[in-house]
């Protein structure tokens, strides 16, 4: 009789999907980062939006003074001041 005759195979659980505790880690991973992400849009759609009704306040001339036409208000509130110049049909001149 061999020394291996009386072991019994041990095999791997089922190796398709992720154990329990990595289930777990998972949905605990996803049900934090899902509010997280809801949070942070909302807030930066506030940020933008208040952005905007602040230059919308500033008469022509001073949005002259500072560069911008009311036209490029919500652009230059989401993207930033590149945003006008990387847009502008003449950017890509020579």
């Amino acid at each position: 009789m061999s020394a291996l005759s009386g072991c019994i195979a041990q095999t791997q659980p089922h190796a398709a999907g992720p154990r329990r505790p990595e289930r777990a880690r998972l949905a605990w991973a996803l049900a934090t980062r899902v509010p997280y992400g809801l949070i942070a849009a909302w807030a930066e759609w506030r940020r933008v939006r208040r952005a905007i009704c602040q230059l919308e306040d500033l008469s022509d001339r001073m949005l002259a003074d500072i560069g911008l036409k009311r036209s490029e208000i919500a652009r230059v509130a989401r993207y930033g001041r590149g945003a006008i110049d990387e847009r502008s049909i003449l950017a890509g001149m020579p």
